[in-house]
């Protein structure tokens, strides 16, 4: 039996790592998955079940039977030609009982497995088909395991590499200026004519136009992570509750991450899957709306406030209709307490932005608010006094000891009568 699935349109972005032409992963709706940008590329599957991935979700890859009936074919409209240069990484757990050669995948750039020594055969064929260049390696896969396995080749260069888990296990100069014939359609888990099949666990397979470093090869390797718990999300605190419209405050994020892809008011963990997704991507705040739509972006912490502050947030966190509830991701720690007098170690913050609203004794969440308008500025180091009082500078670290130290803080971070509660950004 066949079914067909089409793409998610969005795609879950690391700053600093080019965007797939191709993801396909899996979902427990959805089963077999394209998550690329293009938005055209289909999967069919024929006689494939969904198992454990190598993040531990029970349906995070696709179970390959080793028969001529079981695969994975995607049309490839040209949103996979990836003629001029290419990497294409995927997990595979390769079963001990398989005893033939398998196909992983097929097209213009074809991934063979050996059962027989453990190795993996990268075929690159040129555009007009004429010739097929091979790069072969043994002993490099091991059973029953999940593997981080891979091929790049950049056409200015003219070499192509294998990767497993991260190393490059061998390269090979297939001259520059070769196109790959990679027009034609993919075939996951077997050849083409359906007659070399893999046996084993495939997830996450992804394909870019582009040679990655070895950096980006070592960040895509959680890109299809779909586990989490509370206490594998980073250190976060809330903000407050702030106004939404169409217009949003804050971009979405929500079917952009493996975390957010579902309808989001039956996700559970939704704070700690929302600050997870927007901590791969560099960014370091997000909001949770309406009981679990996550929203994120690298300008958050200019736009949040809007639209103003609300009281429709329900109180569990998760915002509320039109509602965020707005977190930052602590990336700065407690330096320790410091006297102050009048000349002040630290040039006072106050009345120069309105995230430091009302008066700073009564303010809620006042050490996050002033770690805000600190960082705004690119300052290294703040302060907070007197139970809510914003302090900061660029010259901060050098003259924030300047009084000595005090034993005035309260105990909840927010300094006391002429004593600074001092805290630095991480890596500042």
């Amino acid at each position: 039996m066949e079914k067909t699935f089409t793409h998610i349109e969005n795609l879950f972005i690391f700053q600093d790592v080019p965007l797939p032409v191709a993801l396909f992963s899996t979902h427990r709706s959805d089963r077999v998955v394209d998550h690329g940008p293009n938005g055209a590329t289909e999967a069919v599957f024929n006689n494939i079940m969904l198992a454990t991935g190598p993040f531990g979700d029970p349906a995070g890859s696709f179970l390959i039977s080793g028969f001529n009936n079981s695969y994975v074919e995607v049309e490839n409209g040209g949103e996979l030609d990836t003629r001029f240069s290419v990497s294409v990484f995927a997990w595979v757990h390769p079963d001990a009982s398989a005893s033939r050669a398998g196909l992983i995948y097929e097209y213009g750039c074809s991934m063979w497995y050996f059962p027989s020594t453990l190795g993996l055969e990268i075929r690159y064929m040129v555009r007009d088909r004429s010739k097929t260049h091979i790069l072969g390696i043994e002993g490099v896969i091991k059973v029953n395991a999940w593997n981080f396995v891979g091929t790049t080749y950049d056409i200015h260069a003219g070499v192509a590499a294998v990767w497993v888990n991260e190393s490059m296990v061998m390269n090979k100069s297939i001259g520059t200026n070769v196109e790959l014939a990679t027009q034609g359609n993919l075939t996951i888990g077997a050849s083409n004519n359906h007659e070399m099949q893999f046996y084993g666990k495939v997830s996450c397979l992804q394909f870019y136009d582009q040679a990655l470093s070895v950096d980006q090869i070592m960040k895509i390797k959680t890109r299809c992570n779909q586990s989490i718990s509370p206490a594998t999300s980073p250190d976060h605190a809330r903000v407050g509750c702030y106004r939404d419209t169409y217009n949003r405050a804050i971009p979405t994020l929500e079917g952009a991450d493996p975390l957010l892809v579902g309808d989001y008011l039956n996700r559970e963990n939704a704070i700690e899957k929302c600050a997870l997704a927007a901590q791969k991507r560099g960014f370091r705040m997000f909001a949770v709306q309406n009981g679990g739509w996550c929203a994120a972006s690298v300008s958050a912490e200019k736009t949040f406030h809007k639209y103003g502050q609300s009281t429709d947030c329900r109180g569990d966190g998760e915002g509320g209709p039109w509602s965020n509830d707005v977190y930052l991701i602590k990336d700065y720690k407690y330096v320790g307490c410091y006297r102050d007098i009048v000349d002040r170690a630290i040039p006072d913050l106050e009345g120069t932005d309105p995230v430091l609203d009302g008066n700073y004794r009564a303010r809620q969440n006042a050490v996050e608010k002033c770690a805000i308008v600190a960082r705004k500025r690119g300052f290294q180091m703040f302060a907070v006094q007197h139970h809510g009082q914003c302090l900061s500078s660029a010259t901060a670290e050098e003259t924030f000891d300047k009084y000595g130290k005090s034993n005035d803080c309260s105990e909840e971070g927010k300094g006391g009568p002429w004593a600074n509660s001092v805290y630095v950004f991480r890596g500042g």
